[in-house]
């Protein structure tokens, strides 16, 4: 049997840190990772990547940019970084 695996009867089987001292249940394993990393917001900054890929790509494509096309560059990179957290309660509306 693997340990994280549930067992034959769907139990959970305990897991341990790397002394073998503590330990988690899989469920408890599995809601903690989930709540650090919130699907919906994984997801978008998949997407957020993405634009700044394109944008960095399109630049390359003509050739590279000039030192004036920066700024404009970098406010749309940071942009696009910031709309992940849109839904944060700290998050600033001209960030976006």
């Amino acid at each position: 049997m693997v340990i994280g695996q549930p067992d034959k009867d769907g139990h959970a089987i305990p897991l341990r840190d790397n002394e073998g001292s503590s330990t988690l249940s899989m469920h408890h394993d599995a809601s903690a990772h989930v709540a650090r990393h919130d699907p919906a917001r994984v997801l978008a900054e998949c997407a957020a990547k993405r634009e700044i890929l394109d944008e960095c790509a399109d630049v390359l494509s003509h050739g590279g940019w000039e030192y004036s096309d920066t700024p404009d560059l970098a406010q749309s990179i940071l942009g696009s970084l910031a709309a992940v957290y849109a839904d944060h309660p700290e998050y600033q509306q001209e960030w976006a």
